[in-house]
């Protein structure tokens, strides 16, 4: 109970504050479905009331047949004569080499010294550079060739930002991909 009394005194004393924006850098992890990733960026408006960060975004991700990803992966073809757990494995094994990566970059506003918005557009790409296909029960499988696969989509991120303590941030926003949903992001992060 005293935890959350210092808190809230400490928002509402930001929140009404006239103090400029000392911290020059932030630093942010995010979380979501899609990407773990951490931003990196600068105060353009330094020492007013309000402030600017501008960053660039670095994510990472793992596509799965069973995570969002599942919408932007081909179709997998099965070859006839397979078990049921065959083509589990199978499913498994042609997506276990797939990786997402992504590049971004965003703006973060804070209106004072507790409350903001943030926005974010970036190039997001999945792909498999492995050389061998994937690993099957059949023979038919072992044999077949591996073609390269590469998609490239353009995430775009909105969400709010807050300040509770002088220096920690939270993040909570949604993240949307063609083809998907918003999904939920959240994310920490630290200015100085």
């Amino acid at each position: 109970m005293l935890l959350f009394l210092l808190i809230s005194a400490t928002s509402n004393a930001q929140i009404f504050s006239n103090d400029r924006w000392k911290t020059h850098n932030i630093v942010t992890l995010k979380k979501s479905e899609l990407f773990v990733e951490a931003n990196l960026g600068i105060n353009i408006t330094p020492n007013k009331r309000t402030a600017d960060f501008a960053y660039m975004a670095f994510g990472y991700g793992r596509p799965s047949a069973t995570n969002p990803w599942r919408k932007f992966l081909p179709a997998a073809t099965m070859p006839s004569g397979m078990t049921n757990d065959e083509m589990r494995q199978y499913i498994i094994d042609s997506t276990s080499r797939l990786h997402a990566f992504k590049l971004g970059a965003g703006w973060n506003h804070y209106f004072n010294h507790n409350i903001g918005f943030y926005a974010q557009a970036g190039w997001a790409t999945i792909a498999d550079f492995s050389t061998e296909a994937a690993e099957g029960a059949t023979d038919e499988v072992q044999t077949e060739t591996k073609e390269t696969f590469i998609y490239n989509t353009v995430p775009v991120e909105l969400g709010v930002t807050a300040c509770a303590w002088k220096r920690l941030t939270a993040q909570l926003g949604f993240t949307y991909m063609w083809k998907e949903i918003p999904l939920i992001t959240f994310g920490v992060g630290f200015t100085f």
